[in-house]
């Protein structure tokens, strides 16, 4: 069964190339949502459309196809939250990377894919210069992802 999955998922994903956007989404159809670039609030604004888009018209499964190296912490917590609330399948296609909070966005959703060459990332919180975090800010802030990540999956 798991095979056939990945079959199916990468016949859809295979046709994405040759396809021409929709403006109809209908009942049963699967939505695939690119996810590249840097995760930010124009994201989180995109896939909260999307996803909403998608659950109204009935669509039976969401896929996000990702190549990210990352972004903001704070926008990858709320698309982690909306993804929480999906009431329709969620998937991850990581075609080439999901770093950092990529990686906490694919973990929210339900089933993850890669393709044979991809990665998916630690996940450190930064200060907006790209420097570290002092040591004690840097553990709690690690123990509150954990929590977070472990919450998501008891929920399931």
């Amino acid at each position: 069964m798991k095979k056939l999955s990945i079959l199916v998922l990468t016949a859809v994903l295979a046709t994405l190339g040759t396809g021409q956007a929709r403006e109809v989404i209908h009942k049963g159809d699967v939505v695939v949502v690119p996810l590249r670039g840097e995760i930010s609030p124009s994201l989180l604004m995109f896939l909260r459309r999307a996803e909403k888009v998608a659950e109204s018209s009935g669509a039976s499964a969401i896929i996000f196809e990702m190549n990210t190296y990352g972004g903001r912490l704070d926008s990858a917590e709320e698309i982690t939250s909306a993804l929480n609330r999906a009431t329709i399948p969620t998937y991850t296609f990581i075609n080439s990377n999901a770093g950092s909070a990529g990686s906490l966005i694919a973990l929210a959703t339900q089933h993850i894919y890669m393709a044979p060459v991809s990665a998916i990332g630690a996940a450190a919180p930064v200060l907006p210069t790209g420097e570290d975090l002092p040591l004690t800010q840097r553990r709690d802030e690690k123990r509150t992802q954990s929590r977070r990540r472990r919450s998501v999956h008891e929920q399931r």
